[in-house]
């Protein structure tokens, strides 16, 4: 079993930090305009973006990746956002938009993909 390297956990919580904060505001300003959760969809799709590219980029250190990836990426994108969400669907019996919900965010696996191709 290897060590934590002190530094490196850091970083992971601060970036862990920074991305949970730009979730957060992105979803406020959205929520605040539409009342709809549109924006953890694009978020998730984004993120899982960025963090393909960023996993498959050899100008990165393994630091920064991890710092970036599981830090600010794991921040910014949630699965436990996305399951609120679809459980509120679920409680207005809005179908229609469950099944769009889940379908968008599934499409964020392709972005994963997409990102470590670019």
């Amino acid at each position: 079993m290897s060590s934590v390297d002190p530094a490196l956990l850091v970083g992971v919580a601060l970036g862990g930090g920074a991305g949970a904060a730009l979730r957060y505001a992105a979803t406020c300003i959205q929520f605040n305009k539409t009342k709809c959760a549109y924006t953890i969809t694009a978020i998730n799709v984004t993120g899982s973006f960025i963090l393909g590219a960023v996993s498959a980029s050899p100008a990165l250190t393994p630091a920064v990746r991890t710092i970036l990836g599981t830090g600010v990426c794991g921040g910014f994108t949630t699965f436990s956002t996305f399951a609120m969400e679809g459980s509120a669907y679920v409680d207005r019996k809005a179908w229609h938009l469950l099944g769009a919900h889940v379908a968008a965010n599934r499409g964020s696996d392709k972005q994963l993909l997409l990102g470590c191709t670019s």
